[in-house]
């Protein structure tokens, strides 16, 4: 036996439990590798969830109960970003990071670019590739990786534009991330990306536990151990962030006030379904952003760089 200091008393191991020390162990592991990288508690988190409600967590599936709601918001973001894809080579090779079961990467796949998707969850990268697959799409690749680390995958220069949407402040520094996505697209090429707003997502995020509100107002920072680690953003602290990563900002914008939003309200989730209801919300969400009353709700910031 092998003896445990505590405050109290002892504790004695047994040495010869194999498969609980192992368990212990790897315990101990994750959990300080949690405390060196606080986003890899997301990864902890999503993989749980995934456990949970696999057909939720699977978007791309019309089953899910996710699906039409995630699809607007693809909507929304494409919207504002539709006229910089236009500018591409016809087939363009594309970095999807953070990219989930594949929502911009299976899209841009299916209109003929060459897609490379990256992401922490090999789970949503299995998923990821029975869609490509279903889909007929040819030329994609996907990789186990952290999007901040990504120099053993990817050289400079790679890339006709890289998306990252809703991924950089799910990282341990988005800084560090911010400058990868750069270093890895082509010269002239364009970066998407979107992060958390704070304001939106405090009067919007019901997941939010209400004794972290005051410390994510004070920090901008919502740290649970085992579950999510995300930073929030005011429009002045994204593009603060935007201009030290060195690329050249094109655009910022407010969106989703209104899907998952402080106007979540307005909208009637059994109708989404529909192309041209969720046509009239991705309008109305544009009139929000419009509006200087309003846009600070954002309940997410989307950037456009240029290299």
């Amino acid at each position: 036996m092998r003896e445990m200091s505590t405050s109290n008393l002892n504790i004695y191991r047994n040495r010869h439990d194999k498969a609980l020390l192992s368990v212990y162990n790897s315990l101990q592991g994750i959990k300080r590798a949690c405390m060196k990288d606080p986003g890899m508690n997301n990864l902890i988190g999503w993989e749980l969830e995934w456990q949970r409600y696999p057909v939720l967590f699977d978007i791309l599936d019309p089953v899910s109960g996710q699906h039409y709601l995630k699809m607007l918001e693809k909507d929304i973001y494409l919207y504002y970003i539709e006229d910089f894809l236009r500018q591409l080579p016809g087939k363009a090779r594309i970095l999807d990071a953070g990219s989930g079961v594949g929502r911009f990467g299976v899209e841009l796949g299916r209109r003929g670019h060459e897609v490379s998707l990256v992401d922490i969850s090999e789970t949503s990268l299995r998923m990821a590739s029975r869609h490509i697959v279903g889909k007929g799409i040819r030329g994609a690749s996907l990789y186990l990786s952290s999007m901040d680390d990504m120099g053993a995958i990817f050289e400079d220069n790679t890339f006709d534009a890289a998306f990252a949407i809703e991924a950089i402040c799910y990282t341990t520094d988005p800084l560090k991330a911010l400058k990868e996505l750069i270093r890895v697209t082509k010269k002239g090429g364009f970066v998407f990306l979107s992060v958390e707003g704070l304001y939106g997502s405090i009067l919007a995020d019901k997941q939010i536990p209400e004794e972290k509100i005051a410390d994510i107002i004070k920090t901008g920072v919502l740290n649970v151990e085992y579950s999510v680690f995300t930073r929030y953003y005011t429009e002045k602290g994204f593009r603060t962030l935007l201009d030290r990563g060195g690329a050249r900002i094109i655009a910022v914008e407010g969106t989703h006030y209104v899907p998952e939003g402080p106007f979540d309200g307005l909208m009637d989730i059994e109708k989404l379904g529909s192309a041209r209801y969720r046509s009239r919300i991705v309008e109305l969400d544009i009139e929000y952003s419009s509006s200087r009353v309003f846009r600070p709700l954002a309940r997410s910031w989307l950037g456009i760089i240029k290299k």
